[in-house]
């Protein structure tokens, strides 16, 4: 109810006045016009007086607003650039040097260091061992030997002069401890690397092994000769020695090897020599070298 002479304002004050009021410029609140933040969204108020509506309006103290928005702007871009030329002396210089040295990035490490060579580090070369020539044995050969001592095993001697023999002759002689027989070797032509082997065996087996006639004795004694010697003809002989009781040097028909029986009428070791071929010295085509059985008797 409205008493008579009495004017309300807008506000709905008695007097009809309009009261200081700010209006938040974001939410469109009516504040008290003493009030700094809006009670509505909290946005600090200004202090203008708005002329139309009679109330104080003014705008929030931004950072973009008026004279102070601007410095604070200056003042920002300021700062970035301080920020940023601090942040390149940082990367490009190193602190607290005498003088501004720019720090490279560090470059990656190669894959593989080559080491330098140690003087004093052992070196392992492959040994070599030196290859036999056209005309020399090889280094795991025996040596040869033209000599094999009184022996009853079997056992053999060479030729170190490389020389082809022919067999021409027989002969025999009785000594003191032993019977002896003489096969003479002709030189003939021909480079040959000649071996005889000699060993001791029942009759019976020296007549299987050569293709020979046995003797009558139990025991013989088998010469072979390697190299391609051959015989100038067959001999064959009864010396009736007390050791040495029958010799037939002759080439085998099945082998075309030569060989040389020598009947044995006692138990006894033998030896196998050449005095020629022990000397080791070339002989000349036409000449002649001895090779000498010697037969102990018990």
């Amino acid at each position: 109810m409205r008493i008579p002479g009495k004017r309300r304002g807008r506000d709905g004050s008695p007097d009809g006045r309009v009261t200081d009021q700010v209006v938040c410029p974001i939410c469109g609140l009516h504040n008290e016009g003493r009030a700094r933040f809006c009670r509505n969204c909290g946005l600090p108020m200004g202090s203008g007086q708005d002329p139309v509506r009679g109330t104080r309006s003014r705008k929030p103290d931004l950072p973009g607003s008026g004279s102070s928005g601007l410095a604070v702007l200056v003042g920002l871009v300021a700062a970035i650039v301080v920020l940023v030329g601090a942040g390149a002396l940082l990367l490009g210089f190193a602190p607290g040097s005498p003088s501004a040295t720019p720090i490279l990035p560090p470059t990656a490490a190669p894959a593989e260091a080559t080491a330098s060579p140690d003087p004093f580090a052992p070196s392992f070369e492959p040994v070599v061992e030196p290859s036999a020539g056209p005309d020399e044995p090889p280094a795991s050969a025996e040596p040869l030997v033209a000599d094999t001592g009184f022996t009853c095993d079997p056992s053999g001697i060479d030729d170190p002069t490389g020389g082809s023999w022919r067999v021409v002759d027989a002969a025999w002689e009785a000594l003191e401890k032993n019977d002896r027989l003489v096969l003479t070797l002709e030189r003939v032509e021909g480079e040959r690397a000649t071996r005889v082997e000699i060993e001791r065996l029942a009759s019976r087996d020296a007549e299987l092994i050569s293709g020979l006639a046995a003797p009558t004795t139990d025991l013989s004694l088998l010469l072979t000769f390697n190299g391609g010697v051959t015989a100038k003809g067959s001999i064959v002989e009864t010396p009736g020695l007390k050791a040495i009781d029958y010799v037939n040097v002759e080439t085998s028909p099945a082998s075309e090897t030569l060989y040389a029986v020598v009947g044995v009428a006692r138990e006894g070791c033998f030896r196998l020599s050449s005095p020629e071929w022990k000397k080791g010295k070339p002989v000349a085509v036409g000449e002649t070298v001895r090779l000498i059985v010697d037969v102990r008797f018990r």
